[in-house]
């Protein structure tokens, strides 16, 4: 009987305790099970007699209805924002001369996101915003408050602002100390005990200490009924998302008949997500499992056919330089490395299941071939250290922040709105829903590999479901779009997300269809050609 059961179950603990336990039956607890490819709570602990999926379940709106939680209230509070993107670039070219366009294309990858959660003008907005809402809405009735923030450094940076604007003593920091060579957050170091002392002065009442401030502590698990607000500002998704925000919705006293989640970043969707784990489309991802596993043998043989007569007992250096003369040039590495990432997706998606016992010690190694001929280049790393917080401060210097919209209205997540979701993909014409799912499955698999597929795809995916267009056509509008619009960053990898889940989306929605070897070659083809060199 595991509790937490949607954390820990998929790797090799998972795996080792299902060997040592061949007939055991396997019960999983858990508030945010997860329905993905690669991690699927349903496969890991689901039995065929569970038609639902689950053996019993108590929902987010069962909560509700028996008075157990409270209703969640969402407030957009979106924020403009403006950047001379002429400008940026301009002086980013010069201030980058003389470096490559892939170390150019290092220090770009790592600032979007933190340059905008880093930029001390919006922080002072958001800031200046949390605590007018406070004031006017939750400290009235004598409730507190919770501050998401994207790091540790915009712990202090939120806590610096929080400060200008309140008492010091109404908030503070509650976050990991650990690899903190410079001594930055030394200040919030506490032991577990020292720590539990502010939370309990957090919980009393007539404390002062109104605000805690926090990046990944206390987002499960910690309870605090007094807790009414989360001021979400960090981009969170699925089971993550679904237990922070459930901090704020527990009961207390009369007054408190809602939790309210403020957010600056537009969570609501994923949300919706995380709480709609329908019957139908559980049993479409787990059957998209079981077809997975039909796909392993081959996707075997494929790797481990690059290495024919290589001694695979052998251990050591010995045994990897002789598996490495198999790789002659980078053009054949590169080959057996997207080889290789297929059979790796296939496994993580699998794991911990015991069928994949007799490849595992033929997976290993050939995990071992890969870690040994991936580029160990850090230069990337390097040019980071040495530009990155000047990228930063140059991005500051073109954003413009512009009004704090606090005029949108509120979403209120209750146990009605919770049911009226599920009912419409219960009553989503079959003919859509079927298209739904293969374009979420195909979608997912890139989110897997770290991709993201872009806007122009999300839109064609809706055309295609709601019948407007053909998925030949779908395919057909994206090889033109990319023909018009071609990528100039090498890096970008989006046309790439997008081509690969319309091929996807096609073959899930052809009736029938099979992986077996001769198949996936077909299939390989189909998904990569005039993607990689290698689909033949």
């Amino acid at each position: 009987m595991v509790d937490e059961a949607h954390r820990t179950q998929e790797g090799d603990l998972g795996e080792k305790m299902r060997l040592a336990l061949p007939n055991a039956f396997f019960f999983g607890l858990t508030g945010t099970p997860i329905n993905r490819l690669d991690k699927n709570t349903f496969k890991t602990f689901g039995a065929i007699e569970d038609k639902s999926g689950y053996m019993s379940k108590y929902s987010f709106s069962d909560s509700i209805r028996d008075k157990a939680t409270l209703p969640l209230n969402f407030e957009p509070v979106p924020i403009d924002l403006h950047v001379d993107k002429d400008a940026l670039n301009e002086e980013f070219e010069e201030m980058t001369e003389g470096l490559s366009d892939e170390d150019r294309g290092e220090l770009s990858k790592n600032v979007t996101m933190k340059s905008i959660m880093y930029d001390r003008k919006r922080i002072k907005k958001v800031v200046e915003h949390i605590v007018n809402h406070y004031k006017t809405k939750i400290e009235p009735n004598g409730y507190k408050a919770q501050i998401v923030v994207y790091d540790r450094e915009c712990c202090l940076m939120y806590k610096e602002e929080l400060d200008k604007l309140v008492p010091p003593e109404q908030s503070t920091i509650v976050m990991t100390t650990g690899d903190d060579k410079a001594g930055r957050y030394k200040k919030y170091k506490r032991n577990r005990d020292e720590e539990a002392k502010v939370l309990d002065h957090f919980r009393e009442p007539s404390d002062p200490l109104k605000f805690v401030i926090v990046t990944n502590k206390l987002l499960t698990g910690f309870d605090a009924p007094i807790l009414q607000v989360m001021y979400l500002d960090k981009p969170m998704k699925d089971h993550n998302l679904l237990q922070a925000i459930c901090r704020v919705n527990r009961t207390y006293d009369e007054s408190k008949t809602k939790g309210l989640i403020v957010d600056y970043i537009g969570i609501f969707d994923n949300v919706a997500k995380a709480l709609n784990f329908d019957e139908a489309g559980m049993k479409k991802v787990v059957t998209n499992i079981e077809e997975v596993k039909k796909q392993v043998p081959a996707l075997m043989r494929k790797c481990l056919s690059y290495f024919m007569g290589v001694d695979r007992t052998v251990e050591g250096w010995e045994g990897l330089l002789a598996a490495q003369e198999c790789l002659p040039n980078n053009k054949i590495k590169d080959e057996f490395a997207a080889d290789y990432r297929v059979l790796n997706k296939a496994w993580n998606a699998l794991s911990p299941d015991p069928f994949l016992e007799p490849f595992k010690y033929d997976y290993v190694w050939l995990s071992k071939v890969y870690e040994s001929v991936k580029p160990t280049d850090n230069r990337g790393q390097l040019v980071w250290a040495a530009l990155g917080a000047k990228t930063l401060e140059l991005v500051h210097q073109h954003i413009e922040v512009g009004e704090v919209h606090d005029d949108v209205d509120i979403l209120t997540l209750d146990a009605a709105l919770i049911d009226e979701f599920k009912e419409y993909i219960k009553q989503s014409e079959p003919n859509k829903r079927d298209k739904g799912y293969a374009w979420h499955t195909a979608i997912g698999l890139q989110a897997v590999d770290g991709l993201k597929p872009s806007k122009y795809l999300i839109d064609t995916a809706i055309k295609n479901i709601e019948g407007d267009i053909s998925i030949d056509e779908a395919q057909e509008l994206l090889n033109t779009y990319y023909e018009e619009n071609p990528k100039e960053d090498t890096e970008d990898r989006t046309e790439e997300a997008d081509k690969v889940a319309v091929r996807i989306a096609k073959i899930l929605s052809e009736k029938a269809f099979s992986f077996t070897p001769n198949e996936y070659i077909s299939i390989h083809k189909k998904l990569f050609a005039g993607i990689y060199g290698h689909a033949y």
